[in-house]
Formats: C-alpha cells, sequence, structure tokens
C-alpha cells in the first residue's frame, strides 16, 4: 500500500495514517499495525493504572505514502480482554472550542 501511495506518483505529498487490528474475541489476542496514527486507548481496571485509561505503546511507524520502499513492523498484546479498545480519528483531540483550545490528549484520557 505504501509503494502504490508514494514516490513520483504522489507529487502533493500527500499521506495517509491508520490503525489497522484484528483481535480474536476468543483468547483477547490483538494484532496490530500502526502507521503514523494516533495511539489507541485501552480502558479498564485490567489495563489501566491508576483508574486510568492508557494510550497503547506502540512502535512509531511512518504514515503510507511518505517514502516508497518503507517496511511496516507489527505489534501484538497478549490479551486485552476485559478492556475497551477506543481508536479514534485525529480530529477528536484536535478539535478546539472558542478560544481555539485544543481538546487534547489528556481530556480525551
Amino acid at each position: 500500500m505504501n509503494d502504490d501511495l508514494s514516490g513520483e506518483d504522489n507529487e502533493s505529498g500527500m499521506f495517509v495514517t491508520f490503525f489497522l487490528g484484528l483481535v480474536d474475541l476468543k483468547t483477547g489476542h490483538l494484532d496490530f499495525c500502526n502507521a503514523g496514527h494516533n495511539p489507541p486507548v485501552l480502558g479498564s481496571d485490567k489495563c489501566c493504572t491508576d483508574e486510568t485509561c492508557n494510550f497503547l505503546e506502540m512502535i512509531p511507524n511512518a504514515p503510507i505514502g511518505l517514502f516508497p520502499g518503507l517496511e511496516y513492523e507489527g505489534e501484538e498484546v497478549d490479551n486485552i480482554k476485559g478492556c475497551s479498545l477506543f481508536i479514534y480519528t485525529d480530529g477528536l483531540n484536535e478539535a478546539e472550542n472558542r478560544q481555539q483550545e485544543q481538546f487534547g490528549d489528556d481530556r480525551l484520557l
């Protein structure tokens, strides 16, 4: 996908960020790859510390379409059973109020 979207045909330098994941609902195993997208949030007592939710820690792969030939590294979490997985668009934490203050990551959590 990256090679098709990058290179000489991408004169305007457009790119795509995305998170792609597959959850086994029986085991809770999550396989995923992130391409420059905001990290999902894991929530629940099992997945959170201090009764707060946390961003999923992951490898910072580049967005798709920037450079041809990039390789993307997939990751996994053994078990997210009992956790909520919140995947969102970057527009959510970047939304602004009338004072042009962004919603932000802290409020998102």
